[in-house]
């Protein structure tokens, strides 16, 4: 009897020892679905680049221009439905509206404190068809993207660009050497790009902004005129 006694008690051992590391193994499972669940989540959580996003990034080529245009997205700051990653003119576009964000705060300090222009950043402001030769960026828009640029480019960049426009137009009108004469040259062109009726398909925002530039460039090329400046 006290064998069988002995023996029972050592069944009885096994037995709860297996069921313990049964559960064990269980709460172990457990606590590793339950991390794959909060993996699974932060994964979802995150931001995914959309094929069209990393078609218009893959094209822009610089570094830098590729973080800005990364972080335009990410605060979603710009709306690139009718960007097309296919078409040149359209990355052209993009290219010069994250040139325009990476420093237009510089330029506007420049212009409103000092009495004439010293940087080198004229063609990110009278941008034409033509990149400039020095222009690091090579940015550079036609008549056929002018509306499209205005659609997309986001407020800040816009009214930053309305003020720096605005500033030369008040300094430049009164000493013609606010603007040094190596960048005469592409002024006229600007001018005329931007005073010509765009033969793009016009969009709600950029007819309305358009409205606004035409007036901005009127009095510049009267500027021009008084300066001549041809």
């Amino acid at each position: 009897m006290g064998y069988l006694k002995n023996f029972s008690c050592i069944c009885l051992v096994k037995l709860f020892a297996i069921y313990s590391l049964s559960c064990a193994d269980k709460n172990t499972n457990i606590r590793k679905g339950n991390t794959n669940d909060r993996n699974n989540n932060n994964n979802i959580n995150q931001p995914i680049a959309t094929k069209k996003e990393e078609e218009i990034k893959n094209k822009l080529s610089n570094t830098t221009i590729k973080n800005t245009f990364d972080n335009l997205i990410k605060s979603k700051e710009i709306n690139i439905t009718k960007i097309d990653p296919n078409n040149s003119m359209h990355i052209e576009v993009i290219r010069l509206i994250c040139v325009q964000k990476l420093n237009f705060s510089k330029i506007i300090n420049e212009v409103t404190t000092k009495p004439q222009k010293t940087g080198h950043w004229i063609w990110w402001v009278y941008t034409t068809s033509k990149p400039g030769d020095s222009d690091s960026y090579k940015v550079k828009i036609d008549n056929n993207t002018l509306m499209l640029y205005l659609e997309v480019v986001p407020l800040d960049i816009f009214d930053n660009w309305k003020l720096i426009l605005n500033t030369i137009n008040t300094k430049f009108n009164t000493n013609k050497n606010f603007l040094p004469p190596i960048d005469h040259g592409r002024l006229p062109y600007s001018s005329k790009l931007w005073l010509n009726s765009p033969s793009a398909p016009t969009f709600l925002i950029a007819t309305k902004r358009y409205k606004e530039v035409k007036n901005i460039f009127t009095v510049f090329q009267n500027i021009l005129n008084k300066h001549n400046i041809k």
